[in-house]
């Protein structure tokens, strides 16, 4: 117990009068200092991990934006597509109606005109209204007299 009590009365004896108010204030203000200095690493370690939080929701904000613009592109890319496809459809449709419009005038001329008869062309003819519409109908144009 001796040496116990012989190195406390050595420890007290460091830190009497002046020297010893001095050590235990330096060691005071190195822990107090140390302290604000790890709060100062945390709030600035807290902040650098809210900016990256930031940056990865503004990319993925950004990465979903650009999907749905990518998607809305490709909307309009097929419907467009489709729109094509179905006008595509209708001309072939109306190509196939007017080969037949052809050949059925084609016939037709045949059978009133004889085998020797050939077809050279055929175009439309506008429709107007009135007597004139009338005349071309009964094939009296020109006897309007």
């Amino acid at each position: 117990m001796s040496e116990t009590t012989a190195a406390a009365t050595s420890l007290s004896q460091t830190f009497d009068g002046v020297s010893g108010a001095f050590s235990i204030s330096l060691i005071a203000f190195t822990v107090v200092f140390m302290v604000l200095i790890g709060l100062s690493l945390v709030i600035r370690g807290n902040r650098v991990l809210a900016e990256s939080i930031e940056i990865q929701k503004k990319a993925r904000q950004e990465m979903a934006a650009k999907k749905k613009e990518e998607e809305k592109q490709a909307r309009a890319e097929a419907k467009k597509k489709e729109a094509e496809e179905q006008k595509t459809q209708q001309t072939a449709q109306a190509g196939d109606r007017n080969d037949e419009v052809v050949a059925a005038i084609t016939a037709a001329v045949a059978a009133v005109s004889g085998p020797g008869a050939r077809v050279k062309g055929i175009k439309p003819v506008s429709i107007s209204r009135g007597w004139k519409s009338m005349a071309r109908t009964q094939n009296l144009q020109g006897f309007d007299g």
